[in-house]
């Protein structure tokens, strides 16, 4: 479960980034959850698809270990 403060990240990078879609990834740091919000490239469809920039999947490599891929969903219920 994802705890509120993680929730809120996610949120906040959602609505920096609208319309374009967000994606980012969470990461188990030394046994502690964060987001590594990431850059989406997917040149000329950012807006209904996601493509991870592999350096910011790198970064996050190399902070833990990977646990899951977070991606937003613009203008969707």
């Amino acid at each position: 479960m994802l705890k509120d403060t993680i929730k809120k990240k996610i949120e906040d990078h959602a609505e920096y980034t609208f319309p374009q879609e967000c994606c980012g990834l969470l990461v188990n740091v030394s046994g502690k959850q964060i987001y590594h919000p990431c850059t989406n490239i997917a040149a000329g469809h950012e807006e209904q698809d996601f493509v991870l920039d592999p350096m910011n999947y790198a970064e996050a490599e190399d902070l833990g270990e990977i646990m899951g891929v977070v991606h937003s969903h613009p203008n969707a219920s």
